[in-house]
């Protein structure tokens, strides 16, 4: 596989995500806190997800996305283990769709129920599960 660049995308650079998101059908926002690690091949942005900050200091993982073209090539894998040292140990959560569990549990990340989860996020998911998406909540450092 070529050589490909993972790394956190500079805050003003934020907008190249956002248009990366959009060429995929992607609707995801990027808010100024956000934290952006984007995967790269030849200075080309082909996958990014974002860490959302949370107020109690943990992180919530969204918008993971990689360009079909690269998808099933480990690019996926490369850019959730890229995202590991943003977190900064701290706990970070995300909803999962069910078929995509092993990914993210291969990338660290557990499942979590009950009172594992923040209210917060019960609740999101509750408002997920009501409009018939089928998501499970994970964790990293929970």
């Amino acid at each position: 596989m070529p050589e490909l660049l993972i790394g956190l995308l500079e805050p003003q650079k934020h907008p190249l995500a956002l248009k990366f998101y959009r060429s995929t059908g992607f609707s995801v926002n990027v808010g100024r806190n956000d934290r952006v690690v984007v995967a790269k091949y030849e200075q080309t942005i082909i996958a990014a997800l974002k860490l959302m900050p949370r107020s109690d200091e943990s992180w919530f993982l969204r918008g993971m996305c990689v360009a079909s073209s690269w998808r099933r090539q480990g690019v996926g894998t490369d850019l959730l283990e890229g995202a590991v040292p943003v977190t900064k140990r701290k706990p970070c959560y995300c909803f999962v769709f069910n078929h995509l569990e092993d990914f993210y549990r291969r990338g660290g990340f557990h499942t979590i129920e009950g009172d594992s989860v923040p209210l917060d996020l019960q609740q999101a998911h509750q408002r997920y599960s009501e409009q018939g998406k089928k998501l499970i909540t994970m964790a990293l450092n929970v």
